[in-house]
Parts: C-alpha cells; sequence; structure tokens
C-alpha cells in the first residue's frame, strides 16, 4: 500500500445489475471523471457525448462498479470480452 492509500476503505468491484436504473448516476460520475481529466474537451464535446456515454453503459458487455460505504458508485468499467471498453473514477479514488 502507498502512503496514498494508508487509511483507505477498500471496496469491491462488483457487476451492476440494473443498467437502466444506474445509468443517470454512471453518466454523471462519467462526466465528473471526464471534466477532471480530459482538459482538452470543450463543454460542446461533452455535452454531445453524453448520448453516447448512456447507449456505451446500455451496451457494453460486463459493467462493473466500486461504491463507497454508502453505496453510491465511485468508479466504474465495462468490458467486452477481453477488451477494456470504458473506466471512469471520482478523483480521490484515483489518489
Amino acid at each position: 500500500m502507498t502512503d496514498g492509500q494508508a487509511g483507505k476503505e477498500r471496496h469491491p468491484v462488483e457487476p451492476i445489475r440494473n443498467r437502466e436504473s444506474e445509468a443517470d448516476a454512471l453518466t454523471a460520475l462519467w462526466e465528473r471523471s471526464v471534466r477532471a481529466t480530459h482538459l482538452f474537451l470543450a463543454e460542446d464535446d461533452i455535452v454531445s457525448l453524453r448520448p453516447a456515454v448512456r447507449e456505451g453503459i446500455a451496451c457494453v458487455e460486463c459493467l462493473f462498479v466500486v461504491r463507497n460505504a454508502d453505496g453510491v458508485p465511485e468508479g466504474f468499467m465495462g468490458t467486452t470480452g477481453n477488451k477494456l471498453e470504458m473506466l471512469f473514477a471520482e478523483w480521490n479514488m484515483r489518489m
């Protein structure tokens, strides 16, 4: 464990069973993550990507989430076969 991880509680990665009910929370998490890391994207780019993100969340073969102690998603990833299609996390989860 690195110093940046000291004292952080670890939460299990679990499959998302009901994507429709999680879509709003995951799309919002995606947007916060992208705003923190994809500084080259303009506001119009982010807005125009939202529908594709929602479609990706709905269609990716396997979708997994990490939740905080309150059950709120803090990160998610989607895979198809052996390919990582998406990976997004709250800023504080990256440290």
